[in-house]
């Protein structure tokens, strides 16, 4: 964990790993193979059947940029293909901070599913945030989605990933992200969880995120709802969506 950084432990981030195993349901086909990832996974004996699991980290690097990761191996990891949950963390977060408070590293342990945590990393933003409100990260293709995509197709090319159980969660900025990441990714992500986010294109400039973040989108949601499905384009299929507002949950289903 980075030496200036606090477990975040807040009640929105606990309430992840008890919200998101019904997402862990969902499906998706393979992605296109990773730019680079300067790690290869451990093999051999010591990933088998291990009290707990393990991490393994690296770079992700791609033209839109290299992005710290971890991913989370689970107790037990033999080859067998497993499910895949992806944890976007929000800001001043980083991807140890993220597995601290929301558990779920103990929940892949119990369930046998792996974890990858994307990190932003101050270079690309100053507070740790993904910038879920610039147009450029909010297409398929493109700026931070296709890094995020480009690691799930790592990952899936090192490990045996279930692509019937792949999905993606986020807390604030990373809820946020997550979102993008069903409207423009919907062949590989089959499960949104989204706490305290905001919905698809939201926000197109800085100043309209601080605004979403205290007053709500200035957008008409049935509009924005709209674009995700554009944006999905052949692709576009029913999504299980989960999302968790400061007062309650939502189920929703995004087409």
């Amino acid at each position: 964990m980075r030496p200036d950084r606090t477990p975040a432990r807040s009640h929105p981030a606990r309430l992840l790993t008890g919200l998101l195993l019904p997402a862990l349901l969902a499906a998706c086909t393979p992605p296109t193979a990773p730019t680079q990832a300067t790690t290869q996974p451990p093999t051999g004996p010591a990933l088998h059947a291990q009290a707990t699991g393990s991490w393994v980290s690296g770079t992700y690097s791609s033209a839109y940029g290299a992005r710290f990761y971890r991913l989370w191996v689970p107790a037990g990891y033999a080859g067998t293909p497993r499910p895949l949950m992806v944890m976007l963390h929000g800001c001043l977060q980083d991807g140890a901070d993220f597995a601290a408070g929301t558990r779920m590293n103990t929940l892949a342990d119990t369930r046998g599913f792996l974890v990858l945590y994307p990190e932003q990393g101050t270079l690309y933003n100053s507070a740790d945030c993904w910038n879920w409100y610039l147009p450029g990260n909010q297409y398929r293709g493109a700026g931070e989605p296709a890094v995020i995509a480009g690691m799930i197709g790592w990952v899936k090319s090192n490990y045996a990933v279930d692509s019937a159980r792949v999905a993606v969660a986020g807390l604030s900025a990373g809820a946020a992200m997550a979102n993008i990441m069903g409207c423009t990714y919907p062949d590989l992500i089959r499960g949104v969880a989204s706490v305290a986010g905001v919905m698809y294109q939201g926000a197109t400039t800085a100043a309209g995120s601080l605004n979403a973040m205290k007053s709500g989108s200035i957008y008409d949601p049935n509009g924005r709802g709209a674009a995700c499905a554009t944006e999905m384009g052949s692709r576009r299929h029913l999504i299980p969506t989960l999302v968790r507002s400061e007062e309650h949950t939502t189920e929703l289903q995004s087409h």
